[in-house]
């Protein structure tokens, strides 16, 4: 291919992908918010008057939930929701470092090494008198669980990542922050508005009824629980 012809062939594939991100893809999450919200909205309305038993059904049936009530040791949770691995910045830099070592190692030997997964397995929870957050492996086996006190819990808030924690790699795109202090020990947590169920539970053939139901009955109650720690 002639050298005008390659800069001409990536300024043309350049402006497919702006074109693609910025016309696009928020068309189709914009389609895609739209049909969850009105998925959730019909279930909302069949099981009016019997949330909260309709929600300990799911904790004790459904395979995508169950796990996590053994783990929890049969506590009815209150709300949960899918987030990114908690990390301090030592971590960020030691993923940077995998990541560019992985690209030369791939060079020479053309195998990759796997970068940290941020935003896969990782969930926090709320019980009646505790805060959550678990770990799975894709194997399907909780490698890590914190519990913490909620009235224990100090300088709890939540609120929008800064431009800092998003440049780091800390948070993405459209999660919430909340942070707090327990026994002089900080912890920042970054979690998604949605919740993605137990890695070996079963996916219905009607996923997206399922995920609207999964978020209705779990995701939606955590957002509302701790927005009242909302910073203004």
């Amino acid at each position: 291919m002639p050298p005008t012809s390659i800069i001409i062939f990536i300024i043309a594939s350049f402006a497919l992908c702006i074109f693609y991100a910025l016309v696009i893809a928020p068309k189709m999450a914009k389609r895609y918010k739209a049909e969850a919200e009105g998925l959730q909205q019909n279930f909302a309305e069949s099981i009016r008057g019997r949330e909260d038993e309709t929600r300990r059904e799911y904790l004790k049936n459904d395979t995508l939930m169950q796990p996590f009530t053994e783990q929890l040791q049969d506590a009815n949770i209150l709300g949960m929701i899918s987030c990114m691995e908690k990390r301090s910045t030592k971590d960020f830099i030691r993923q940077q470092a995998i990541g560019a070592a992985g690209k030369v190692l791939g060079k020479v030997t053309g195998v990759r090494v796997k970068e940290v997964d941020n935003q896969d397995n990782y969930w926090l929870a709320i019980t009646k008198e505790n805060l959550h957050y678990l770990h799975y492996d894709d194997d399907g086996g909780c490698i890590e669980h914190l519990c913490w006190d909620l009235p224990q819990l100090n300088q709890i808030e939540t609120g929008k990542p800064s431009t800092e924690e998003m440049f780091t790699g800390k948070a993405e795109p459209g999660t919430t922050r909340i942070s707090f202090s327990s026994k002089d020990i900080k912890y920042k947590f970054f979690f998604f508005d949605n919740l993605w169920g137990h890695p070996l539970g079963k996916v219905r053939k009607d996923d997206k009824a399922q995920a609207a139901e999964l978020n209705y009955l779990f995701a939606e109650p955590f957002k509302k629980l701790v927005a009242r720690f909302e910073q203004t």
